[in-house]
């Protein structure tokens, strides 16, 4: 089984009623509501993953400020190890 290593970004943005939430439609299933993610590049961290991830899908800056936990899961032939940073965001995105 292979091992793929990914990582997401829980986006906040506070406003006056509250914190507002980040989510983007899943590529395999747009029904679908997921945090931004996707693979580690090559000498990228997971925290910088996180983010790059949340500009390239959501097309919001973030400042991280902290990791937020991992979860794990089979689909397939691979097992999939994503490692959650909180950030927050001004952008209105």
């Amino acid at each position: 089984m292979s091992r793929v290593k990914q990582a997401g970004a829980i986006v906040v943005r506070r406003a006056k009623t509250g914190p507002v939430v980040l989510l983007v439609t899943a590529k395999r299933n747009p029904s679908h509501w997921i945090f931004p993610k996707g693979h580690i590049e090559d000498g990228e961290t997971a925290r910088a993953a996180a983010l790059r991830e949340a500009h390239e899908e959501a097309g919001v800056e973030a400042r991280p400020l902290r990791k937020a936990g991992r979860t794990s899961f089979v689909y397939g032939s691979s097992e999939y190890s994503i490692d959650y940073w909180l950030a927050e965001t001004d952008d209105d995105g």
